[in-house]
């Protein structure tokens, strides 16, 4: 593996034919990308513990694993970095098959300077949404976690009811006194950062409950 550097919007380049390599390294890095190449699909993986951000640029047509064998491993492992596919005519069909299963594009060649720098553009702004929506899981899911189990079906309530259980409801339902409900509802509010139940609602959409 080649790194110019390891920053948020890089380019991560795969593909066995060195000229090809060198040629993306130069055009990508003279247009302020950041890249790192890899000389095959093998080698991208086992430099996958470096990888947290950018997005993927690789050939199709590939010796061992290829392309599409490497989409596969990566949605295996959760890793969702957007792919962009580089592929000859007869790869076509293929391309087309990896992008039902999530790539962003494929460049059929001979592609233009403008093509895969405008392609590259893309799928960067959508890598970086999906990273912020992870970020953002993450802390949802951090903050539920600082919930005591008593906090925590009194939170379930809430947001299945969406609001309309009354906190005599909840509870009569979990055996609680009405101001200890309340007491579990104003913590609840403070640990998850909201400031209703609306706001509630929307987080635990983002929580496997």
């Amino acid at each position: 593996m080649t790194a110019q550097s390891d920053d948020n919007n890089i380019v991560h380049v795969i593909d066995d034919e060195i000229d090809i390599r060198e040629s993306l390294l130069l055009l990508l890095g003279n247009n302020g990308f950041k890249v790192s190449t890899y000389v095959s699909a093998e080698d991208f993986l086992a430099n996958i513990a470096q990888v947290t951000s950018g997005c993927i640029l690789s050939d199709i047509r590939m010796d061992e694993i290829d392309g599409m064998m490497l989409q596969k491993i990566l949605l295996s492992k959760n890793i969702v970095l957007p792919m962009i596919f580089i592929t000859g005519h007869g790869d076509v069909p293929m391309c087309a098959k990896a992008m039902k299963n999530g790539a962003i594009d494929f460049l059929l060649k001979p592609f233009s300077k403008d093509t895969l720098l405008q392609t590259v553009r893309h799928a960067l702004v959508i890598g970086e949404a999906k990273q912020r929506q992870t970020r953002e899981h993450t802390q949802i899911e951090q903050r539920y976690e600082t919930l005591t189990a008593r906090e925590k079906g009194v939170f379930l309530l809430l947001v299945e009811s969406e609001g309309h259980h009354s906190s005599k409801s909840v509870a009569q339902s979990l055996s609680l006194s009405v101001r200890t409900v309340e007491k579990h509802r104003l913590s609840i509010f403070k640990k998850m950062q909201t400031k209703n139940i609306a706001q509630l609602v929307s987080l635990s959409k983002h929580l496997s409950l």
